[in-house]
């Protein structure tokens, strides 16, 4: 029998609905989240975050697209895209965004310019050098 010919696909994790995930996680490819997860999620790839799922971690990702519940910081390198089903209750930053009509967000939004930086701990935005003099 010939060898079957080689299809290069690139890796995704899927946390498929009704499974439940506790504990911090990593990818190096994309993920797709249709069930929960609580803990953090890192990526450097897509994440998928589906209109059944409820996700109570940090999330840091290079891109993402949220249909379902996050309650946690959304830190994204490139482009977040916001369903309309999404309902985000935490901080948001990232290059660019899509928000759709009807998304939720309960939290601040950054984006562009240096948003996709670590966000400041508490102690660095209380300090007095943080604040403006106007």
């Amino acid at each position: 029998m010939p060898p079957l010919p080689a299809v290069r696909t690139s890796a995704q994790t899927v946390v498929a609905q009704g499974v439940r995930v506790e504990g911090d996680f990593q990818g190096q490819g994309d993920i797709v989240i249709d069930g929960e997860v609580k803990g953090n999620i890192s990526t450097n790839g897509l994440l998928t975050i589906g209109t059944h799922a409820h996700v109570q971690a940090d999330v840091d990702a290079d891109s993402a697209t949220v249909a379902g519940r996050v309650d946690g910081n959304v830190n994204v390198k490139a482009h977040l895209e916001l369903k309309a089903t999404a309902k985000v209750k935490g901080d948001v930053r990232c290059a660019t965004a899509t928000i759709e009509s009807g998304a939720v967000l309960q939290g601040t939004i950054s984006i562009g310019g240096d948003a996709t930086t670590s966000a400041p701990t508490k102690d660095e935005s209380e300090s007095p050098d943080s604040q403006s003099d106007e």
